[in-house]
């Protein structure tokens, strides 16, 4: 009760006055530390919660905005290839406007047909 609500008797007298009066110094100091353990391992356990709460919504704050970088970086990927692939497979007209090139179709067999009908040998 002495930690939560005055430390008082009955009558409305101290307590620690009357045991410094019966006990001397001895329990009063007793009393004094009891108090400030209490009380700071109040705050301490206050804090401690508050930085852990505060840790673990940065952390998810952090989780977010690296979705969300992850996000922004694939769709500027995907709008630079489209560019690219519009650029690679247009020409440039006597305007100076692109416009899509014709498919080319290789020859039937390809590049391996002609390698392995010399022979199969590179000069180095």
């Amino acid at each position: 009760r002495c930690f939560t609500d005055g430390c008082v008797s009955m009558d409305g007298t101290p307590l620690p006055l009357l045991l410094w009066d019966v006990y001397g110094i001895a329990a009063i100091t007793i009393y004094v530390i009891c108090t400030m353990l209490v009380i700071f391992g109040i705050f301490n356990l206050i804090a401690a919660i508050f930085v852990e709460n505060t840790l673990e919504n940065s952390k998810l704050d952090e989780d977010r905005r690296q979705h969300l970088r992850s996000h922004k970086y694939n769709l500027c990927a995907m709008k630079l290839q489209k560019l690219m692939t519009r650029i690679c497979y247009s020409e440039l007209d006597t305007d100076g406007n692109l416009k899509p090139k014709k498919p080319v179709i290789p020859p039937a067999g390809g590049i391996l047909t002609s390698f392995y009908a010399e022979g199969g040998q590179m000069d180095l």
